[in-house]
């Protein structure tokens, strides 16, 4: 990773400790961080950066929300039309 890489960390908990290690070495070594998180957004939510949190307390939801996030980002770093 070089400093200013984006490391985008999923959680649906919010509590997943690969993701709380990754955002912590990713921030430790000068990345930028993103966590998608929902409930209350735990851990991830507050050592990220910058973080999407659907504060929703159903875990497929919470999946699916994380889902379209990524379907949209892919969209537009492909510069497509999204509809």
């Amino acid at each position: 990773m070089k400093p200013g890489d984006l490391v985008m960390g999923i959680s649906g908990s919010g509590n997943s400790e690969n993701v709380l290690r990754a955002v912590r070495w990713a921030n430790e070594n000068k990345g930028v961080t993103l966590a998608l998180c929902g409930y209350t957004g735990g851990k991830p939510k507050a050592l990220a950066q910058h973080h999407v949190h659907a504060d929703i307390n159903d875990m497929q939801l919470s999946e699916d929300v994380h889902f379209f996030f990524g379907y949209i980002v892919m969209q537009k770093l492909c510069g497509e039309k999204m509809w």
